[in-house]
Order: structure tokens, then C-alpha cells, then sequence
């Protein structure tokens, strides 16, 4: 599945391509297609919210530091931009 558009027509492996465009109608095709870039959204987002969970848990284990550093506030909005993401909602 393309999830981008590209200025050069070529692959790695074949050399030159050419690009055909057409258009999906089929209700139930869009409906899979949509799908799909709904799991390639959160799948993309898992290393985030995996990253901003450790940084929550340590700022809670240790909150005196976590303040003292600021990292109970980094925690959080790291925390809340990767949920975002995994929504596929423009960070906050």
C-alpha cells in the first residue's frame, strides 16, 4: 500500500517503474484500506507510548525527583502526544 507520493519512479530492485493512478470506489475496499492505515497509525505510535510509559512509571516510583527534575511534566506530555498519535489526532 503506497501512503506517500514520490517525485523519482523507481524501485530499488526493478530500475524504472511506471506508476499507474486509479481510483478505488468500492465501498468495501476503501473500508479495508482505511483499516489498514488505522493499525499502520498506532503501530508507528507503539514505540511512543511504550518510551512515554517507562518515563511515567519512573516519575511516579521516584515523584520527589521526578518534580525536582521536571520529569513528572515531560512524562505526562509525552504520555499524552503519543496517545494522540495512536489516534492518529495531530499532537498536541
Amino acid at each position: 500500500m503506497l501512503l506517500g507520493e514520490f517525485d523519482n519512479q523507481w524501485c530499488n530492485t526493478c530500475g524504472d517503474v511506471r506508476l499507474e493512478e486509479f481510483a478505488i470506489t468500492d465501498s468495501v475496499r476503501i473500508a479495508v484500506i482505511d483499516q489498514q492505515r488505522a493499525r499502520l497509525v498506532v503501530e508507528g505510535a507503539a514505540q511512543d507510548l511504550l518510551e512515554a510509559a517507562r518515563m511515567a512509571l519512573c516519575a511516579l516510583s521516584d515523584q520527589r525527583t521526578a518534580r525536582v527534575k521536571g520529569y513528572d511534566v515531560l512524562a505526562h506530555d509525552k504520555l499524552i502526544a503519543a496517545i494522540a498519535q495512536a489516534e492518529g489526532k495531530p499532537r498536541p
